[in-house]
């Protein structure tokens, strides 16, 4: 087994306790894409006007039903 200059074994000779493990597992990589794509759906969404914005009242206004006095 080849040796570095600090005395630790050389993980590239293929010995190495993470030989064929290098990087980001694959599950992160996956949980990456899906959180992007969804990142951008709702981006999308709310810049085309499917927001919540949709289903809130619009006018600043009084609403246009009398109240009613019940202190008589």
């Amino acid at each position: 087994m080849s040796q570095k200059q600090s005395g630790e074994p050389d993980s590239s000779a293929g010995g190495g306790p993470d030989a064929g493990h290098e990087g980001v597992p694959r599950w992160v990589k996956i949980a990456g894409v899906i959180g992007v794509v969804v990142v951008a759906l709702v981006v999308v969404m709310l810049l085309s006007g499917h927001g919540p914005g949709r289903h809130m009242q619009h006018s600043l206004q009084a609403p246009s039903v009398p109240m009613i006095d019940h202190r008589r």
